[in-house]
């Protein structure tokens, strides 16, 4: 008598790719899918993301010592007026990224 065929493992995601569907197989996937954007989270924060607000202010007290106003700067930023102060924790990540091109093109 021939051996029987191996029996089909599900619960992982090799198998989802391959077409199972099952419960196990499916949630095996998700678990994957979670743990990747979680990886890709970790190496690129979301621009939403809270970050130290000390390098913002440095970005801020260098464009005041090269002798530009806070109208200045807040306009560059698309704002009618300056909204960063000293004793602020943290800024969005968006914030400090759009300070910094701004600090590239006042002083270029």
């Amino acid at each position: 008598m021939a051996d029987a065929a191996p029996a089909v493992n599900c619960g992982d995601r090799r198998k989802y790719q391959s077409g199972c569907h099952c419960t196990s197989c499916t949630a095996a996937n998700t678990a994957y899918h979670l743990a990747y954007r979680a990886a890709v989270r970790a190496q690129h924060p979301p621009l939403g993301a809270r970050v130290p607000a000390a390098p913002a202010l440095a970005v801020v007290a260098d464009l005041l010592d090269d002798g530009f106003s806070r109208v200045t700067i807040a306009r560059a930023l698309g704002q009618q007026k300056l909204k960063l102060y000293p004793s602020r924790a943290a800024v969005t990540l968006r914030t400090l990224c759009r300070l910094r091109w701004v600090q590239r093109w006042l002083t270029s």
